[in-house]
């Protein structure tokens, strides 16, 4: 197979703290102050994030929606053709009314950095034509020409049979590379895709921050005949990889042409062990912000086959090779599982990202806001941290108070701490946050806890109310 030749700009911000050289210095300020429609990525802890693509029915109640406005980032589902009631003014509310009227919710409550974003996939579509909101997806898709298979010439990814290919189900993948005949614009699949999406949905709100890619994957998940000729290509083939991945830029590039100042945002994979993936190649390094899905709390968690130590080189590699440095790190776990969550977000506050908890196995159909997330804990004083702090435990300090993490693996602890902190005064779980001074701690492992200085303020981040359940 012959590989393509690609040129593009490769942007590598490494200015993580700790890995920070003098002269990235000023780069990394301006980085970190980037704007998109007057916003920024926020700069104090703990920063939290939200997808709400399942529950987009429940965007017309106005409580829902002031809940949501609590987030650092919002990443919304809804599809084409969107349009909810609202509960209360009977008003019908399409993707720019929800948009505005959140970010508008946000405001009221103090919280003026919140980053909104939309959800878009270009890898997959349905196996169906039934579906109205993405009856053009299928009608495309069937009526370009592939790059040669036996049957089905088209823009599906095919096998050497050419048969549909998938990899979750009631989806199947889409061939992604320019092996296909390109359509009468000259564009791939991504590309149009990328173009479509803009029209349904980004250029018609302004107000969204961010762009969302679902799947952003560093090689394809199944073996395909991608190129037409024949032979069912091997996903482990880098050969293969590397066209697979130029495809994915190639609407990259184009969601840039159209939207130059939105923010681009990856859900990626990776794998640790082999340091593949979580965008450390060369066509990803730099290009787009990311998410690292299920860090903790499922079944193929890093954390569960591999520990913490892989779980974190995994998300600290992630930030490293993201997009001005910015990645969320998601967790999954029960309702109450207090614990859990605890060592999520302590373990994301060892590094620079934000914190997204979502009940396990649910696909995301229910969030919750947890007492941590109303500590207002400032800015950073400690680098990202790499090294044990004492005893197989590990801590960070910021402005207004430290994080503490006891790994999977590590035992039960007891550390002393420092003069000056105490535990903060929470409702749900009042055992674990009680108020009291902090001279001594006891952690189990897979545990985590929140510290504020004694001298502190008593400033909480901007939180949505109390709300009834939906």
């Amino acid at each position: 197979m012959k590989l393509k030749q690609r040129f593009g700009k490769r942007f590598e911000s490494h200015c993580n703290a700790g890995r920070l050289v003098s002269s990235l210095t000023a780069i990394c300020i301006l980085l970190l102050s980037f704007n998109a429609y007057g916003q920024s990525f926020k700069d104090t802890y703990p920063r939290i994030a939200r997808f709400e693509s399942r529950n987009s029915n429940k965007l017309g109640h106005p409580e829902f929606r002031q809940r949501l406005a609590g987030h650092d980032i919002l990443i919304l589902g809804m599809w084409r053709g969107f349009s909810v009631t609202d509960e209360v003014t009977g008003e019908r509310l399409r993707i720019r009314d929800v948009v505005v009227d959140i970010k508008n919710r946000a405001q009221s409550i103090g919280n003026r950095g919140i980053l909104v974003g939309k959800y878009t996939t270009f890898n997959e579509s349905g196996d169906s034509g039934d579906n109205s909101a993405t009856r053009d997806k299928w009608d495309k898709l069937h009526s370009e020409i592939g790059p040669g298979y036996p049957q089905n010439n088209d823009w599906y990814a095919r096998d050497r049979n050419g048969e549909n290919t998938s990899s979750w189900p009631g989806s199947w993948l889409t061939n992604v590379t320019d092996f296909v005949q390109r359509d009468a614009n000259g564009d791939t699949y991504p590309e149009w895709a990328v173009r479509r999406d803009y029209e349904e949905f980004f250029r018609n709100t302004p107000e969204l921050d961010l762009w969302f890619f679902d799947n952003w994957f560093y090689r394809p998940r199944v073996n395909a005949d991608w190129d037409g000729d024949g032979i069912d290509d091997d996903k482990n083939s880098e050969t293969v990889r590397t066209y697979f991945r130029e495809g994915y830029v190639d609407g990259l590039n184009r969601a840039r042409e159209l939207a130059p100042d939105m923010i681009f945002m990856g859900n990626v994979d990776g794998d640790a062990p082999s340091n593949n993936g979580m965008l450390t190649e060369p066509e990803y390094r730099g290009q787009l912000t990311a998410v690292y899905e299920a860090a903790i709390g499922r079944d193929h968690s890093a954390e569960t086959w591999g520990g913490w130590k892989t779980m974190m080189q995994q998300y600290q590699t992630t930030i490293f090779n993201a997009q001005y440095n910015v990645a969320i790190m998601h967790v999954g776990g029960a309702e109450n599982d207090y614990a859990i969550m605890r060592y999520g977000l302590a373990s994301c506050l060892m590094d620079n990202g934000y914190f997204y908890f979502s009940l396990d196995n649910t696909q995301y159909t229910a969030e919750f806001w947890f007492d941590e997330y109303d500590v207002d804990l400032g800015r950073a004083i400690d680098p990202p941290q790499y090294d044990e702090w004492k005893s197989g435990v590990y801590m960070r300090r910021f402005e207004n108070g430290m994080a503490i993490v006891n790994p999977k693996g590590n035992g039960t602890k007891t550390v002393q701490i420092e003069p000056g902190y105490k535990r903060f005064n929470g409702n749900q779980d009042p055992a674990t946050n009680n108020g009291q001074i902090a001279e001594s701690v006891t952690l189990r492992e897979r545990d985590g806890l929140i510290l504020v200085r004694i001298d502190g303020s008593d400033t909480e981040r901007p939180k949505p109310p109390v709300l009834s359940a939906f």
